[in-house]
């Protein structure tokens, strides 16, 4: 049976699930982004998100890539509706 990703993302942002838990579900959530070929959708979504604008300052990839479970979390909700 395939895992809720809707209830998996709301459960991060509402902070039901610990700090590890988060980390390791927003990864799961991100497989299922690449599955569904929704890649640019999610990471315009984050983006927005973090505050990082395009472009190949270090400071805006770093906050690209320090995106928290919970935003990791809102992306996914973003790109999948």
């Amino acid at each position: 049976m395939e895992p809720d990703f809707v209830r998996i993302a709301s459960d991060i942002v509402n902070g039901v699930l610990t700090d590890l838990s988060a980390m390791g579900a927003a990864s799961l959530l991100e497989g299922e982004i690449e599955r569904r070929g929704l890649e640019e959708t999610y990471a315009d979504a984050l983006l927005d998100l973090t505050g990082a604008v395009t472009g190949i300052e270090q400071y805006n990839f770093w906050l690209f890539i320090r995106a928290t479970p919970e935003q990791r979390a809102q992306a996914f909700l973003k790109a999948v509706a």
